[in-house]
């Protein structure tokens, strides 16, 4: 949803490794941070360099980017 509002497509989401990825994500950050994360990736540079996929996006190496430039302690 996000990433049509966004980016103006409707992404292909793997539902293997994008669904186990969420699930896992899940357990740590609520359904509400997972949002905030995915609008914070989409309009970053990094989604321009990466590609609009929920696999990226929910990597360590840009959860951990999110972290540091919003200021989130978790």
């Amino acid at each position: 949803e996000q990433t049509k509002k966004i980016v103006g497509i409707v992404p292909e989401i793997s539902g293997g490794r994008d669904g186990t990825l969420l699930k896992r994500r899940l357990k740590k950050y609520t359904p509400e941070q997972i949002k905030d994360l995915i609008v914070w990736y989409l309009e970053s540079k990094e989604c321009d360099k990466l590609g609009a996929t929920l696999s990226i996006c929910l990597s360590s190496s840009i959860i951990n980017k999110w972290k540091m430039e919003e200021n989130i302690k978790i």
